[in-house]
C-alpha cells in the first residue's frame, strides 16, 4: 500500500482530495456561470452530530458513494467532558448512514478549533480526534482500534489530517507519529523540539498535513513541523530539511500543507511567504519567493500556475493570487479582506474556495492571464474548513452539518442551455397536438376543422396549403366556429 489512490476515481477520500493536492483528476462538464436561484443544492444536513452547535472545522471526505465528517464538542455531562464524533451520510440523500461516538478528552483549547479531516483507505477510515488517533471500518463506523496521541497542552487543536504510505497511518501532533496502519501500533514517533512558542515541549504542531512524494517508485512524506522536511515514512527518519524563512520559531510557521505535483513543491508560511522548490533526494534550492503573509492555507498548483485565497490573519488584508510555478512570477493579484484557513480547490478548469469566512462559495476560471468570478452564492459554511468534490458535486461543512451542491453544466443550464434542453420535449408536445388536431378533423370535430384550417394557412406543422385552408375553415365556420368565420374572410386568395 503506497501513497493511497481512491477506490473510485471520482472520489475525494482524504485531505485535499484523491492526491492531497486540491485537484480534481477527473470531472463531469461544470457549468461556467450559476443560474438565479445559485447551483442546485441536492441535500442539505444542519444538525448532524450536536443538535447545530459548532463542531470543529474538519472538511467533508468522500469515498465509495458515501460522506464523512468528523466533529468534537466539550459536554459536562461525560466522563471526561467531551466527544469525539463521526457521522457517514449517503451522497445521494444525504440520510444518515452510521455516527460513531466516542468519550474524548477536554483540554484548553476551544472544540471549534478541531479540525481533523478523515481520511478513508482500504475500507477504513483514520481519524486524529482530540489526543487520540482513530481507525474505524469505513462502512459501519466500528472501531478497529485507537491510540492516545500529544497531551492537553497543546496551543492549538489537532487539524492535522492522516496519510497512509506503505502501510503507515501519519499524522502530525507536536511532532509526528507513524501508526501500523493496520494493528494501530506505534512504529515511530517524532517530538517536536522545544521552541519560543512550546518552551515545554508541547506546542502548536498540530495544524498542517502530511503530502506524499513518490520518485524512484519509493514513496516519501512531506511534513512541515519546526521545518519542512522530506521523511522516510517506514521510519519516520529525515532525509532533508528547509527552515522557515522567519527562523525555527516552532511548527507555528507551518501551518499550511506543502503543495505537491510531480517533482514540484510550493510551500506557504505563516509570516515568512510563499517559496517554490523542485524536489529530489538532496536538499532542494528555493527556486523562488513571495512575500506574504497566511494564517494557514494552503497553496492550489494547477495547469502550471500556484493560487492562492490568501487567509490573512483577521486584522491583516491579504489577496486572491495566480503566480507562475517555474519562475514564481505573479500573473495577477487581488486584495481581499482577511478570511479563514480554508483551501482552494480544481475541477475542470475551474477554482472553487470560500470568501468572508465562508459566507460566500466562490468559483473562479483558472486562467493565468485574467482574474475572471464566474460565480458566487451565500452558503454559510465554515470558513475554516475546504469544499471537498466528488462527481461535480460540491460538499460544504457547516457548523454542525454538510451541504451537497451540484454544479455540473446538466444541473445548471443557462436560459439557452435550458431552453435547448426542453427542445425535445416541446417538438414532441407539438407533433402530439397535430395529431390530436387531425384526428380531430377526420371525425368532424369542429374545433379540429379550425385548427387544420389555421395550421395549412400558417404552415404549422404542415406544408403551408392556402386552398386546404380554406377547406377546412368552411367546414369549422358551418358548425357554427365565428372565428373560423371570420378568418375566412381574411383569407388570402392565394
Amino acid at each position: 500500500m503506497g501513497c493511497i489512490r481512491p477506490a473510485v476515481s471520482a472520489d475525494w477520500p482524504q485531505w485535499r482530495g484523491p492526491n492531497r493536492d486540491g485537484v480534481a483528476p477527473e470531472s463531469p462538464p461544470l457549468a461556467d456561470a450559476w443560474p438565479p436561484g445559485d447551483p442546485k443544492l441536492v441535500w442539505r444536513v444542519d444538525k448532524l452530530m450536536n443538535g447545530g452547535q459548532e463542531t470543529g472545522h474538519s472538511s467533508p471526505v468522500i469515498a465509495n458513494g458515501r460522506v464523512y465528517l468528523y466533529g468534537y464538542w466539550r459536554d459536562a455531562g461525560t466522563p471526561d467532558g467531551a466527544y469525539d464524533a463521526i457521522a457517514c451520510l449517503s451522497t445521494n440523500s444525504g440520510s444518515v448512514l452510521w455516527r460513531s461516538i466516542f468519550p474524548a478528552v477536554a483540554g484548553k483549547c476551544e472544540p471549534r478549533d478541531q479540525g481533523s479531516t478523515p481520511c478513508v483507505v482500504g475500507g477504513r477510515l483514520y481519524l486524529a480526534g482530540r489526543l487520540r488517533a482513530y481507525c474505524l471500518d469505513a462502512m459501519t463506523g466500528k472501531l478497529l482500534w485507537q491510540q492516545p496521541t500529544g497531551d492537553t497542552n497543546l496551543v492549538w487543536a489537532i487539524a492535522s489530517s492522516f496519510a497512509v504510505v506503505d502501510g503507515v497511518a501519519i499524522m502530525i501532533c507536536a511532532g509526528v507519529y507513524g501508526f501500523d496502519a493496520v494493528t494501530g501500533q506505534i512504529r515511530w514517533h517524532r517530538e517536536e523540539a522545544p521552541g519560543p512558542w512550546n518552551p515545554d515541549g508541547s506546542g502548536a504542531g498540530s495544524l498542517s498535513s502530511p503530502v506524499c512524494w513518490r520518485h524512484a517508485g519509493k514513496d516519501y512524506v512531506v511534513c512541515c513541523v519546526k521545518s519542512a522536511e522530506l521523511m522516510d515514512p517506514a521510519t519516520g527518519g529525515t532525509i532533508w530539511k528547509i527552515p522557515w524563512t522567519r527562523g525555527a520559531w516552532s511548527s507555528w510557521n507551518g501551518h499550511s500543507s506543502p503543495a505537491i505535483i510531480g517533482d514540484q513543491m510550493v510551500l506557504l508560511e505563516i509570516d515568512g511567504g510563499m517559496e517554490g522548490y523542485p524536489l529530489s533526494l538532496d536538499a532542494p534550492t528555493k527556486l523562488w519567493h513571495i512575500p506574504d503573509h497566511d494564517c494557514g492555507t494552503s497553496p492550489l498548483i494547477y495547469e502550471g500556475h500556484v493560487y492562492t485565497i490568501g487567509g490573512g490573519d483577521y486584522s491583516k488584508p491579504t489577496s486572491i493570487r495566480c503566480a507562475d510555478l517555474q519562475t514564481g512570477a505573479i500573473d495577477w493579484e487581488k486584495p481581499t479582506q482577511p478570511q479563514g484557513c480554508s483551501s482552494p480547490i480544481a475541477a475542470d478548469g475551474k477554482i472553487f474556495g470560500y470568501l468572508q469566512f465562508g459566507r460566500l462559495l466562490c468559483m473562479w476560471k483558472a486562467d493565468p492571464n485574467h482574474y475572471t468570478v464566474l460565480a458566487a452564492t451565500p452558503v454559510n459554511a465554515d470558513g475554516y474548513s475546504s469544499p471537498a468534490f466528488a462527481d461535480g458535486r460540491l460538499f460544504l461543512r457547516l457548523n454542525d452539518g454538510v451541504a451537497c451542491y451540484d454544479v455540473t453544466r446538466a444541473a445548471n443550464p443557462t436560459a439557452r442551455e435550458a431552453q435547448e434542453a426542453l427542445r425535445p420535449k416541446i417538438l414532441e408536445n407539438q407533433a402530439k397536438a397535430l395529431r390530436a388536431n387531425q384526428e380531430g378533423a377526420a371525425r368532424g370535430d369542429a374545433y379540429g376543422e379550425y385548427r387544420m384550417g389555421q395550421r395549412y394557412r400558417d404552415g404549422d406543422g404542415v406544408p403551408k396549403d392556402l386552398t386546404k385552408a380554406r377547406e377546412w375553415l368552411e367546414k369549422a365556420a358551418s358548425q357554427g366556429i365565428k372565428d373560423a368565420a371570420r378568418e375566412l374572410t381574411e383569407l388570402p386568395d392565394k
